[in-house]
């Protein structure tokens, strides 16, 4: 009866292909949770290589805030104090001479005062005061850099070392000699001004003159107005060279 054995033997063969209770195995099963993206390696090593991308990106850009708010900061100038002495002008301090000191600065200072605004000084010397308007909208970054320096307390006690009678005098070297200066020069800046009675022009970064009479010499020169005196010339005229600058107080309005 060969029938039947084959039949028999073929329902033998489909239990061992597939045992009751023992379901098809298609790979490892499946986990569930937060830790079964360990199961998959593909998905692991995708997730991996995001987080990876977002971290170098994300400080990536930090770097370039962090340059950005670097290069848009307005530097402060360094200041270094050097001690000397008291001269003579046009003279050459000796040490018996009273000691004091000079600041220096390591750039131009940033721009603070407003051009809008009007600025006015008062320029006090032991032989009176001298009442000087600004001109801030014409040549802002040099009045900036006077407003500064007066304030710094850098012109108190400095002397008039260069003085030519019915000309003009010097002053703004805390040395006294002529040669002085706080540590920079400035840039010349063009002016509508011309060189008439009582303009004050820029030398360097510190260094001025007021002119006693029409100087139009002066505005091919590297020289420029920045100021004028508004009352005082009688002061001016008087100046010798050896007389002091007490200091100058800024009016902003």
């Amino acid at each position: 009866m060969p029938k039947p054995k084959d039949k028999q033997t073929k329902r033998i063969k489909r239990r061992e292909k597939k045992p009751r209770g023992v379901a098809d195995w298609s790979g490892p099963a499946t986990r569930h949770g937060p830790f079964g993206i360990f199961s998959n390696l593909k998905l692991f090593f995708y997730i991996g290589a995001i987080i990876m991308f977002g971290s170098v990106a994300t400080s990536g850009i930090g770097v370039c805030v962090a340059n950005r708010n670097a290069q848009t900061a307005t530097p402060t100038p360094e200041v270094t104090v050097e001690t000397t002495a008291t001269a003579e002008a046009g003279g050459t301090p000796s040490a018996t001479e009273t000691p004091f000191l000079i600041k220096h600065y390591s750039a131009p200072p940033p721009l603070t005062i407003d051009p809008a605004k009007s600025y006015s000084a008062t320029i006090r010397t032991d032989k009176g005061d001298i009442e000087v308007e600004l001109f801030a909208k014409d040549v802002p970054n040099t009045v900036n850099n006077f407003v500064f320096l007066a304030r710094e307390g850098f012109y108190d006690d400095v002397l008039f070392h260069y003085v030519v009678p019915d000309f003009s005098v010097q002053t703004g070297d805390p040395t006294g000699m002529g040669t002085g200066g706080p540590g920079y020069e400035l840039d010349k800046e063009p002016s509508s001004h011309p060189f008439e009675e009582g303009t004050l022009g820029m030398v360097n970064g510190s260094q001025f003159f007021i002119v006693i009479q029409p100087s139009p010499q002066f505005e091919k020169g590297d020289f420029w107005p920045f100021g004028k005196v508004t009352q005082g010339m009688d002061v001016v005229g008087q100046l010798v060279e050896g007389d002091k600058m007490l200091g100058i107080d800024i009016t902003e309005q």
